[in-house]
């Protein structure tokens, strides 16, 4: 992606707080993907799969190409479907589809991910994309919302995220982009928002 955004393991960028750093992930092992493959019986290139994407995001149609030409290595066909998120996010919530590329802040808020992790992943999740329901997760999460000691809370958010991506496999975190501003010499005082939800300060200025 040109330098526009790094590798992710998990769900959290490595700057924030409540990050997990000891998350395992996936390695890339081609090899071991076609023995996964054939011991599900599938021939080499008899296995098609469905990847959905929009185009409002200028990197995920190259992202979705880029998995298909990886996958195509390892004997799977991929169908790209490109359309806007509108008219796939009925089947998506139901349930119906392969595999979805989605871009998807988790602090649009307030600095915190319980919401993040409420819609996207717990049983009642107005968002749970992988229909994805874990009764510890649940638990993780509503002892979370009433504790006020951030550290501990914190915890438990990693917690979850070794639930989604080591113990579970629910999602697969393809990378996390990096906000790239440019700024004029004459600007003063500019400062990037925490949650990069605006710009403009009291304090932002420009000189002659």
């Amino acid at each position: 992606l040109e330098g526009i955004a790094e590798p992710a393991v998990g769900a959290m960028s490595a700057s924030e707080g409540w990050v997990n750093p000891d998350l395992m992930g996936y390695p890339y092992d081609p090899d071991k993907a076609k023995a996964l493959i054939a011991e599900a019986g599938y021939e080499e290139g008899e296995l098609t799969v469905g990847l959905w994407t929009y185009p409002t995001r200028a990197h995920l149609p190259l992202t979705a190409l880029a998995i298909q030409d990886m996958l195509g290595k390892v004997g799977i066909n991929v169908e790209i479907r490109l359309a806007q998120y509108g008219a796939l996010e009925a089947d998506v919530l139901g349930g119906n589809y392969d595999m979805f590329i989605v871009s998807r802040n988790h602090a649009l808020d307030n600095y915190d991910v319980e919401g993040f992790f409420s819609a996207d992943y717990s049983c009642d999740g107005g968002y749970n994309r992988a229909q994805f329901c874990d009764e510890t997760l649940d638990s993780l999460l509503a002892e979370a919302r009433g504790l006020i000691d951030t550290a501990v809370r914190y915890e438990n958010y990693r917690q979850i995220q070794t639930i989604l991506v080591d113990d579970q496999c629910v999602s697969v975190f393809l990378n996390h982009t990096i906000v790239i501003n440019g700024i004029r010499s004459n600007v003063l005082n500019f400062q990037t928002h925490p949650l990069e939800r605006f710009v403009l300060t009291y304090d932002l200025d420009v000189t002659e």
